[in-house]
């Protein structure tokens, strides 16, 4: 009857979980997937990280086969309701042992393969292995340019030359000092300061602040790989400084748009003259002659030149900011090593699903904005992927599932005042708030172990797009 909350005994492999299922209006394949996902939270190291070790040990914990007592439960999309009563036990085999078919996909059980493949599941497995094997392709050129610029550093330290580092972390105060002599080399700094005198002050102010910006500019682009699009998008240089109080995102966002064009254009002959196209993404220089561009055109005044300037907003804004930050505890937790590979390695993953349901065209003739996404698209990320299955069971499921998104966005903002809140989020904010919702929805008491799992639920859910 209407208000009375339905629960059932799940056993999987000799567990018992008591699962609530409301009214008992959802799916029995949304029942195997909670039953899954208690599961993995209950064993140790019980959840397969997707594409770790080896991609064919996707669908490790898929549930693979439902029954009763004396009776095979066949139909995922049957209701609850329909087939059990409260108290009901029912028994769900995961699936333990894969095997692949001939293009090195995961064969699925036939209750699997009627929930989770589509009407095309054979071209859509053709699919994944191509990708799997492009990823593969692509980390052994990765490792081969690593080698090459491992040996190139050998043979030019033992020439006594300095080792240029392009990207990546800054591990020796040479690296900080030979990195930023690369991309200054690449920039015109008369744009910034007209006075060549004033251009040493200007490199020792970015010398001892240089390793700072390049933390976040990795934390907001990863690290560059061959074939993959790389750099930082408007929004994200926006939110940035929104972050640090330097700027606010959406009433300044005229000028941020005048300042990212002049950085993003820099390096084109004839800078925003050029005939050629601007960049919509800021590489690592073009970010610090944004930094630099923001400082000297934002400045509220009290700093003698364009050098003070810059060195107030570094001293003042930029590296406060991005401290009050880095004390957030579900960021730090991300930042583990391991976590840490995680994102990084899956990122086009991670963005085909942010891309997927970032803001929706704002108005007739008007294009999607695929660098952000508001409230509703986290919601239904989380949603769609699984993320947020037994809060839906709840009462009052949509009011807390938005309630939590929305915490989780703010929280991705590091809790602003009301006046600063903004109103959408950028990709590794996004990733930032799916981390958040995962160690709030799911119940381990380990908090790195919840964000790998929330992070996981969005690269299975990557595969189905």
């Amino acid at each position: 009857s209407a208000g009375v909350i339905m629960k059932v005994k799940v056993n999987v492999h000799d567990r018992i979980f008591v699962v609530p299922c409301g009214e008992g209006g959802q799916t029995m394949k949304w029942l195997a997937m909670v039953a899954a996902q208690r599961y993995a939270l209950a064993v140790p190291n019980g959840r397969s990280r997707a594409r770790e070790e080896s991609h064919s040990k996707r669908g490790f914990f898929l549930p693979e086969m439902l029954w009763t007592e004396g009776q095979l439960l066949t139909n995922p999309e049957a209701r609850i309701s329909d087939i059990m009563e409260d108290g009901a036990v029912i028994n769900v085999n995961l699936q333990q042992n894969v095997e692949l078919d001939d293009v090195g996909a995961p064969k699925l059980s036939a209750w699997a393969e009627h929930a989770f493949s589509h009407s095309n599941a054979s071209k859509m497995r053709v699919e994944i292995a191509k990708r799997r094997q492009a990823a593969a392709d692509r980390e052994v050129e990765r490792q081969a340019i690593m080698e090459r610029r491992q040996k190139e550093y050998a043979s030019r330290k033992s020439q006594g030359a300095m080792h240029v580092v392009v990207a990546g972390d800054l591990e020796s105060n040479e690296d900080v000092e030979a990195a930023l002599m690369y991309d200054l080399n690449t920039l015109d700094l008369r744009a910034i300061e007209k006075s060549p005198v004033q251009h040493k002050a200007l490199r020792l102010v970015l010398l001892e602040h240089f390793r700072m910006l390049n933390s976040i500019f990795i934390h907001y682009c990863g690290v560059a790989r061959p074939g993959h699009i790389f750099g930082m998008c408007y929004d994200e240089f926006a939110h940035f400084l929104h972050l640090c109080n330097m700027c606010h995102a959406r009433h300044d966002e005229e000028a941020l748009r005048g300042i990212f064009a002049e950085s993003a254009s820099n390096r084109l002959p004839g800078g925003l003259n050029s005939s050629a196209p601007i960049p919509k993404l800021l590489s690592r220089a073009d970010f610090v002659y944004g930094i630099m561009r923001a400082a000297a055109s934002l400045a509220t005044g009290g700093a003698a030149d364009t050098v003070d300037a810059i060195e107030d907003a570094l001293l003042e804004k930029i590296q406060p900011g991005w401290e009050a930050y880095q004390q957030d505890a579900i960021l730090q937790a991300m930042s583990e090593k391991s976590t840490q590979a995680m994102i990084q390695d899956n990122r086009t993953h991670l963005k085909r699903v942010f891309e997927q349901h970032s803001r929706p065209e704002d108005g007739p003739g008007q294009t999607a904005n695929r660098d952000v996404m508001l409230l509703e698209g986290l919601k239904d990320a989380c949603e769609e992927s699984g993320l947020l299955a037994e809060v839906l069971a709840e009462e009052r499921a949509d009011e807390k599932a938005r309630k939590i998104c929305l915490n989780a966005v703010l929280s991705a903002q590091n809790d602003p005042e009301e006046v600063r809140e903004l109103p959408e989020v950028a990709f590794m904010e996004f990733v930032h708030a799916v981390a958040r919702i995962a160690v709030e929805v799911l119940e381990s008491k380990d908090v790195q172990q919840k964000i790998r799992i929330g992070i996981d639920y969005m690269l299975e859910y990557s595969l189905s797009l």
